[in-house]
């Protein structure tokens, strides 16, 4: 990613907080889609914001089910 993003890295035992941190967005995508800039609409960022909390989502389930971490950036 761009603009100086860092890299970190969460255990195992880590992944199920970044599952519940992920969630608070999840449940207020509408408002959090309010708050995004144009000329997208309200619609299209709501539908762009969900899919990159599902490619989280799936990304931390599957590091449970094999007892890894995440690598997020």
């Amino acid at each position: 990613m761009s603009g100086g993003a860092e890299t970190a890295w969460l255990d195992a035992e880590q992944v199920p907080e970044l599952l519940r941190e992920v969630a608070l967005p999840r449940e207020r995508l509408d408002q959090v889609a309010l708050w995004t800039e144009r000329p997208r609409t309200v619609e299209e960022h709501r539908d762009q914001i969900a899919v990159r909390l599902g490619i989280v989502e799936d990304s931390a389930r599957e590091a449970l089910e094999i007892g890894g971490g995440v690598l997020v950036r």
